[in-house]
């Protein structure tokens, strides 16, 4: 059989009677008939593509709409996450701070369950790509875990302002609140002496803030002396009773006398430059029966 090598196409004009010859050759025909094969492919795979995935894209714009939700919720249980474990440690301070103030044992961390997972942590149970019911438990497990904490501790401080009623102890006359406003600029403990140089124990904390800020008593009591005092400068010594008084070193002027009771809350002085200072600023001291303590674990406020 031999190969088509052209085509003869014969058109008669039955209004003339005239005859038209046209010749095409076989690549053109072959061409034409490979490009109308390639349509037709071309066609099917869109219908078939077509028919297969623009269904699913309602699936995948409500996915879409899920995650953004749970992203949402993602954000409100972190705040929540976090304000509820601030709450936590402030109230675990809190107790602890009273506990120091009641001559109390501290309670050791294992003995309490304080804390709870992190959002980070909380996070990792969730899978963006796959939303479960479970995952949402889960985190609903976490907070409510971190509200029994949170109750347990507010319980234990309950317990501990019964357990110093009991006692009669007047926590009145413990110091419980900053003698003044500003910030701490040297802590209690060992530090390097800023005139020597040397390393030298700070039996109070330095509570910086501009000259003529007022100081006040931090609980009820007798203020016992006034008056200059070596490195202390203008010094107050309150007494509280039970063995406790307080010391504030510094000051610019005094508004008491030795005898004057006090009440926690009344302006006795405004912080200063004087005695041995670099700047102005009040010294704070906490003493049990004479021995210095950490003034911070008397300041609850």
């Amino acid at each position: 059989m031999k190969k088509l090598k052209k085509l003869n196409i014969m058109i008669f004009s039955p209004d003339d009677g005239k005859t038209y010859n046209f010749t095409i050759p076989s690549l053109l025909i072959k061409s034409i008939i490979i490009l109308n094969i390639f349509i037709l492919i071309t066609f099917g795979i869109m219908g078939f593509l077509f028919h297969k995935y623009i269904p699913k894209r309602g699936y995948i714009a409500k996915l879409e709409k899920e995650n953004k939700v749970l992203k949402e919720q993602l954000s409100t249980f972190s705040n929540k996450i976090s304000k509820l474990n601030d709450d936590i440690k402030r109230l675990n301070t809190l107790t602890t701070k009273l506990r120091i103030m009641a001559n109390l044992n501290i309670k050791k961390e294992n003995e309490e369950g304080v804390g709870g997972p992190s959002f980070e942590e909380v996070k990792n149970f969730i899978d963006l790509n796959e939303i479960q019911d479970e995952n949402i438990k889960k985190i609903h497990y976490a907070i409510d875990k971190l509200k029994f904490e949170l109750a347990q501790e507010d319980k234990n401080i309950k317990e501990l302002f019964n357990y110093l009623k009991k006692k009669n102890i007047k926590l009145s006359c413990t110091p419980s609140i900053m003698p003044a406003e500003g910030w701490i600029s040297s802590p209690f403990g060992y530090r390097r002496d800023p005139f020597t140089g040397r390393r030298r124990f700070h039996e109070g904390i330095d509570i910086s803030n501009r000259a003529g800020t007022p100081v006040v008593a931090p609980a009820d009591g007798i203020v016992v002396f006034t008056g200059r005092d070596g490195g202390y400068g203008n010094l107050i010594v309150i007494s509280h009773g039970y063995g406790i008084s307080t010391r504030f070193g510094h000051l610019k002027k005094i508004f008491v006398k030795p005898g004057q009771k006090v009440q926690r809350g009344d302006i006795i002085g405004e912080i200063g430059n004087t005695g041995r200072s670099t700047g102005p600023h009040l010294h704070y001291e906490v003493r049990i029966y004479g021995k210095p303590v950490n003034p911070i674990n008397y300041i609850i406020n």
